[in-house]
C-alpha cells in the first residue's frame, strides 16, 4: 500500500491567478483539463485585481513626476505578469516579420522560439509606447482606465483562445480544456466589460472587436489556427490598441 499522498487538482481561481500574475509554487497541485477550463471564468477577475493594484501604485506615486510613476507601474506590471505577454508578443513579431518563410510555421510546433532582432525591436517599441501611454493616463488622472487595462487585454485574449482552433498544445492548457470552459460564467463578464467600453468610447470598442476578428482570421490563414503564444501576445496588442484609441479620441489636441 502506497503512502504517497494524492495530488489534488489546483483550484480554478488559483489557476487563473497563475495565468495572469504568473504565480508559481512547487508542488502546487495537479493541472487538469476540467479545472483549466473552469479557470477561464476567473481570469477577468484576476486581471481586474492586477489593474486595481497597478492603479493604486500609479495613484500613490502620482506626487512624483508622471514619467517616474509610469516607469514604476511598468516595472511592477512586468514583474507580476512574468513578462510572459511581452515575451509572446516579441516572439510572434519576430516570426511574422522574419524573411524566413518557415518562421511562422515554427509557431505550429513550438511554444518557445529563439528571439531575433525583429522581436527585440518590437519589444523595445512596445515598452516605450506603453510607458508613454501610462504617462498620459497618470497626468490626466485616468485611474479607472489603468484599472481596466489588464482586464481588457485578457478578455480579448480569451476571445482569441476560444474563437479558433489550436495548432499545438501547451503544458498550461491540457488537452480537452476548451470543452470545460463554462461560457455561462464568461459571457456575463465579457458583456459587462463590453458595455463599460461602449460607454467610454464606442469607437474603441468597435476597433477592438474588428481587430480581434482580423487577428484570428490572419493566423488561421497563415498557420491554420492559434497557439498559446499567439493568444498571450494579443493581451499586449489589445491593451495597446484600446489605450491608443482612447487617448487619441478623448484627450484634447
Amino acid at each position: 500500500m502506497s503512502n504517497t499522498p494524492a495530488i489534488k487538482p489546483i483550484h480554478p481561481m488559483r489557476l487563473a491567478m497563475n495565468q495572469v500574475w504568473q504565480l508559481r509554487s512547487a508542488n502546487a497541485g495537479e493541472i487538469t483539463a476540467e479545472n483549466v477550463g473552469r479557470s477561464m471564468a476567473f481570469i477577468p477577475l484576476s486581471a481586474l485585481l492586477l489593474g486595481l493594484l497597478l492603479a493604486t501604485i500609479a495613484w500613490f506615486f502620482s506626487g512624483f513626476q508622471a514619467e517616474i510613476s509610469a516607469a514604476l507601474v511598468l516595472i511592477v506590471w512586468a514583474k507580476l505578469s512574468g513578462a510572459s505577454t511581452l515575451d509572446s508578443l516579441a516572439q510572434i513579431a519576430d516570426a511574422a516579420l522574419s524573411k524566413e518563410p518557415e518562421a511562422l510555421q515554427q509557431l505550429k510546433s513550438n511554444n518557445r522560439l529563439a528571439l531575433g532582432s525583429m522581436g527585440i525591436i518590437a519589444l523595445v517599441l512596445t515598452l516605450i509606447l506603453k510607458w508613454s501611454l501610462l504617462v498620459t493616463l497618470i497626468r490626466a488622472e485616468w485611474w479607472m482606465v489603468i484599472v481596466l487595462m489588464p482586464m481588457v487585454g485578457w478578455v480579448f485574449a480569451q476571445m482569441v483562445m476560444t474563437g479558433s482552433r489550436w495548432v499545438n498544445s501547451h503544458e498550461s492548457l491540457p488537452v480537452g480544456w476548451r470543452e470545460n470552459v463554462e461560457l455561462s460564467w464568461l459571457w456575463p463578464q465579457w458583456l459587462l466589460l463590453l458595455m463599460a467600453l461602449a460607454l467610454a468610447s464606442g469607437w474603441t470598442l468597435t476597433l477592438l472587436i474588428l481587430t480581434t476578428w482580423m487577428y484570428i482570421v490572419w493566423w488561421r490563414k497563415k498557420i491554420g489556427g492559434i497557439s498559446y503564444v499567439i493568444s498571450l501576445a494579443w493581451v499586449e496588442l489589445s491593451e495597446l490598441l484600446w489605450l491608443i484609441g482612447l487617448v487619441w479620441l478623448l484627450l484634447p489636441s
